[in-house]
């Protein structure tokens, strides 16, 4: 019989109110977490900076055929960004909350290149949708 590695378990109550996270005893520590949807957004945030700093000075890597977690049908914003002269792209995703990217301004006509494209607009020598 195979030992279990799992070092945590987290589970959602049945109202959808509450999640709890379990450490296991390969974990090497003891206890649970439990949050509310706040709390547990937050704590999601506070997962991301910490891998943001991990992957810090690493090459981003392809996407090309990448296994993604896809958010359908929500809200976005687009705005410039000040301290780059590009846009930031931001997005309500439903597994990591308020979300987004800065397309440095050099990369906005390929991207726009490509959505056009995408929707089957072509543009006039004056470069207006015809």
């Amino acid at each position: 019989m195979s030992e279990d590695r799992r070092q945590l378990t987290v589970r959602l109550s049945d109202d959808n109110k509450t999640v709890v996270v379990e450490f296991l005893p390969a974990s090497g520590a003891t206890g649970l977490l439990s949050f509310k949807l706040a709390e547990f957004t937050d704590f999601i945030r506070g997962l991301g900076a910490v891998r943001q700093l991990m992957v810090a000075g690493e090459p981003a890597p392809s996407l090309q055929g990448a296994n993604i977690q896809a958010a359908y049908n929500t809200s976005w914003h687009i705005q410039p960004d000040a301290l780059s002269e590009g846009s930031a792209l931001t997005f309500y995703h439903p597994a990591f909350g308020p979300v987004g990217l800065v397309v440095p301004k050099e990369q906005i006509p390929a991207i726009v290149s490509c959505l056009t494209a995408h929707l089957g607009i072509h543009t006039s020598p004056e470069g207006r949708p015809n």
